[in-house]
C-alpha cells in the first residue's frame, strides 16, 4: 500500500509538472502582431556594432561597421527624393522618418546588422558583395513584426553615403521607402540644444476657432504647441527647480522632459514627437531603452517635469503661423 500510495504520489507531481510546464511555454510564444502597432519588445537578438572606425568614407570594408543614419522616404515612384527639397511638394511628408541603419558585423559575404526608426529595433541578415568598387548589400528583417522588409542598399569605395531601398513584406500604409544615410558616430552630449525657433506641434490635439468674415463662416485649426519658454533650459546640465517650471505650458514640459530621452539616443513611437526630434541635427534614434543611461539630475528632472506636465495649462496656435 505504501509503495502504491507513494506511485500516485509521484504520478500527481508529474502532472502538475506537466501542466506548468505547458503553460509556461505557452505564455512564452510570441503574440501575433497582425494589425497592431509596432513593439518595441525585441523578440530578436540584436548586436551592436562589433567596432566603429572613425572614417566617414568607406576607404575599406571595416568602415562599413556603425550607424548610418538619414532621412526614410516614402517611394512614391516620383523623382529621386532631395533632402532639401520642399516638404510641401512631398507625399506623405507627415511619414518621413530618421532611420538608422546599424552595420554589425560581416563574416565573408555575410553580413549582420539592424535598423532603428519609428520606435522600432529590428536586426537584420543577408549577404555583401563587392561588384566593380561598389558594395551591394541585400538583407531581410525577421518577419515576426507586421513592419519587417527587405533592404537593398549599395556604398561605393570611398563613398560616403549608402543608398538603396526598403519593401516591407506586408501590404502597409507605406510600403515602399527609400534612404541615402550618411555615417555617424555617436556620443552622449549633455550641452545639445533644442533649435531655436522650431516649434513643436501635436497635430493630433487640436482646437477648431471659428470666425465670421464678409458674412462667411470659416474654421481654423489650432495645435497643442510649444512656445519660446522651451529653449530656457536645459534639463540634462542643471537641476531645474520648481520656480523654473511652474509656469510653462503643457507642450514645454513635455518637450523639455523628451529632449532628455533624445539625446541619449531613444527612438521615439509618437509621430509627432518623432518629427520634431528628428529635425535636430544632434539626434540619432539608437535605442528603445535608455533608462540605465539616464544621469541623476536628468532622473531628478524628469520626475519633476512629469509632475507638473499633466496638469499644466495647454497652449494652442495655429500650425506654420
Amino acid at each position: 500500500r505504501t509503495t502504491a500510495f507513494l506511485f500516485a504520489l509521484i504520478l500527481i507531481a508529474a502532472c502538475i509538472d506537466s501542466i506548468k510546464n505547458k503553460i509556461k511555454d505557452h505564455s512564452e510564444k510570441p503574440e501575433s502582431t497582425e494589425g497592431k502597432e509596432i513593439s518595441i519588445i525585441e523578440k530578436e537578438p540584436i548586436i551592436e556594432p562589433k567596432f566603429i572606425t572613425n572614417n566617414l568614407k568607406l576607404i575599406e570594408l571595416k568602415d562599413l561597421y556603425g550607424y548610418w543614419v538619414g532621412s526614410f522616404i516614402p517611394d512614391i515612384g516620383d523623382e529621386e527624393f532631395d533632402e532639401y527639397a520642399d516638404m510641401d511638394d512631398i507625399e506623405h511628408w507627415d511619414h518621413i522618418n530618421k532611420i538608422t541603419v546599424s552595420i554589425d558585423s560581416i563574416s565573408g559575404d555575410s553580413l549582420i546588422g539592424h535598423s532603428v526608426v519609428a520606435g522600432n529595433r529590428r536586426p537584420f541578415k543577408g549577404t555583401i558583395k563587392l561588384d566593380e568598387k561598389m558594395y551591394k548589400i541585400d538583407v531581410n528583417e525577421p518577419g515576426t513584426d507586421p513592419y519587417d522588409g527587405h533592404f537593398e542598399f549599395s556604398i561605393a569605395l570611398d563613398g560616403d553615403k549608402i543608398s538603396g531601398t526598403w519593401e516591407a513584406y506586408r501590404n502597409i500604409e507605406i510600403k515602399k521607402r527609400r534612404y541615402a544615410l550618411k555615417k555617424r558616430l555617436f556620443k552622449y552630449n549633455p550641452d545639445a540644444e533644442l533649435t531655436a525657433g522650431s516649434a513643436f506641434y501635436d497635430w493630433n490635439q487640436v482646437k477648431i476657432k471659428k470666425y465670421k468674415f464678409e458674412d462667411e463662416t470659416y474654421k481654423e485649426y489650432a495645435y497643442l504647441t510649444t512656445t519660446s519658454d522651451v529653449n530656457k533650459f536645459n534639463p540634462s546640465k542643471r537641476l531645474l527647480s520648481k520656480k523654473d517650471i511652474e509656469n510653462l505650458g503643457k507642450a514645454d514640459l513635455y518637450i523639455l522632459r523628451n529632449s532628455i530621452y533624445a539625446k541619449h539616443g531613444y527612438t521615439f513611437k509618437k509621430r509627432p514627437v518623432r518629427a520634431y526630434f528628428d529635425n535636430m541635427n544632434w539626434y540619432m534614434p539608437l535605442y528603445t531603452d535608455i533608462k540605465d543611461q539616464l544621469t541623476d539630475i536628468e532622473l531628478k528632472n524628469i520626475k519633476l517635469l512629469l509632475s507638473y506636465e499633466e496638469h499644466a495649462k495647454a497652449y494652442y496656435d495655429v500650425f506654420g503661423r
